[in-house]
């Protein structure tokens, strides 16, 4: 699914690649579980296993501070790796928890079993 049929063009330069793909996943989950027709946002949480986020970010804007440009005010919340679930909850309004598990390889299996628990 193209992050298009997501965000506005606007709301996707706040973001890095890797929470645009968090965003198309949730997209199609979401659609696939019909969840958002039958539960109350109040209750439903976003589990997320991510290694590291924000690669492209945090590589585009190291090369341009070294050639003596100033690192962009989006810097931080474009690589923290629990953006991708705050912006999953924000975008759908879902209020319940809200995690991140980054334990390297294993971090979405890891996120699974945390969500069922």
């Amino acid at each position: 699914m193209p992050i298009g049929q997501v965000l506005t063009p606007a709301a996707i330069r706040h973001y890095d690649r890797f929470i645009h793909l968090a965003l198309c996943a949730a997209q199609e989950a979401l659609a696939a579980s019909g969840v958002l027709e039958t539960a109350d946002p109040e209750g439903v949480g976003v589990y997320i296993g991510c290694a590291l986020g924000g690669v492209e970010t945090l590589s585009a804007d190291t090369v341009a501070h070294a050639q003596g440009a100033r690192v962009g005010p989006r810097l931080l919340p474009k690589t923290i790796p629990n953006m991708a679930a705050a912006a999953i909850a924000e975008h759908w309004g879902l209020r319940g928890p809200n995690i991140t598990i980054s334990t390297a390889c294993s971090s979405s299996n890891n996120a699974i079993g945390e969500a069922y628990l």
